[in-house]
């Protein structure tokens, strides 16, 4: 609905900018949300008491005037640029909630208080699982009226889980291809590793000669592997920063710079390289100086 102040015109950026609710006592501690300032509904509230007794949500008061304590205060509804009279009166504030998406922003909400209803939505909070209480909760429905017609039943976390389906999906798919992306990296890697070792047998083989010991074999091969990998990081890091805007559109609930998921993604890398780098490592380690003095070049 559209809303504002008793006595001003709603403007036409307010245009339907307001939810409206119609629930029944108790519904907020149900839910879970948490009541702010003033009171809940009681179930002596009249619901064609008039103005009609309403809760706010903190989104209402960011939105219209922060500055001013709300309770008390009283608005109306109507189109834009239409003087509105007393409709509804606040005697409280709860937190924000979202109801349709998770991404959904947080909307300006108004709950008013009813005892009639058509279609309505059921809503039970249990201290078991939630799933074990839909046929019990049916069973008793049942019982008060065989007719009532039962739609869209679910718990609460499938809800959350439906709202988020693309964003799972999504992240499935991309752990999927990174994976992939990984593995060939490593074999690509390794197979880079094993060729400079082959090519450079007879080098090992005369610094072996000379004194060398594995330790330094090791890092001699080693070094320009962590070069590559040390570099490939970088450059993928960089470019998570450079994608961060599209990324944002992607997610939910994980900002595209956080640290602990790149962190996560670096080191799962580098687990991947050492893998991939200990096998030529390990191989141009156990060189024998003699038989790659005696390879031909």
């Amino acid at each position: 609905m559209t809303v504002a102040t008793v006595g001003q015109r709603p403007s036409t950026a307010d245009f339907l900018s307001t939810n409206l609710h119609v629930v029944s006592p108790e519904y907020f501690d149900t839910m879970g949300i948490r009541l702010v300032a003033g009171r809940d509904f009681t179930r002596a509230d009249d619901s064609k008491a008039k103005p009609g007794k309403v809760v706010v949500n903190e989104a209402f008061v960011r939105h219209f005037d922060p500055n001013i304590d709300p309770i008390g205060q009283r608005f109306g509804a109507g189109p834009p640029q239409r003087v509105v009279t007393t409709l509804f009166e606040i005697i409280g504030i709860v937190s924000d909630a979202k109801y349709r998406s998770m991404r959904e922003p947080m909307m300006p909400t108004v709950y008013q208080v009813s005892r009639e209803f058509g279609a309505v939505v059921l809503h039970v909070r249990t201290r078991g699982r939630p799933a074990s209480m839909i046929q019990p909760v049916r069973q008793a429905l049942t019982a008060l009226d065989p007719a009532v017609p039962f739609v869209e039943i679910s718990t609460l976390a499938e809800e959350v889980e439906a709202s988020t389906a693309v964003e799972r999906l999504i992240a499935a798919l991309a752990s999927i291809f990174g994976t992939i992306a990984a593995l060939l990296t490593a074999v690509g890697l390794y197979g880079l590793l094993a060729y400079v070792v082959a090519q450079r047998r007879r080098e090992i083989g005369i610094r072996m000669a000379l004194g060398a010991q594995a330790v330094d074999i090791g890092v001699l091969v080693g070094r320009q592997a962590l070069a590559m990998v040390v570099g490939g990081m970088m450059l993928g890091l960089g470019a998570a920063a450079a994608a961060a805007q599209w990324m944002r559109s992607l997610l939910y609930g994980v900002a595209p710079s956080d640290p602990r998921s790149l962190a996560a993604a670096a080191v799962f890398v580098a687990l991947v390289a050492a893998v991939a780098i200990a096998i030529p490592v390990a191989r141009a380690t156990h060189i024998e100086p003699a038989a790659a003095l005696r390879q031909e070049n």
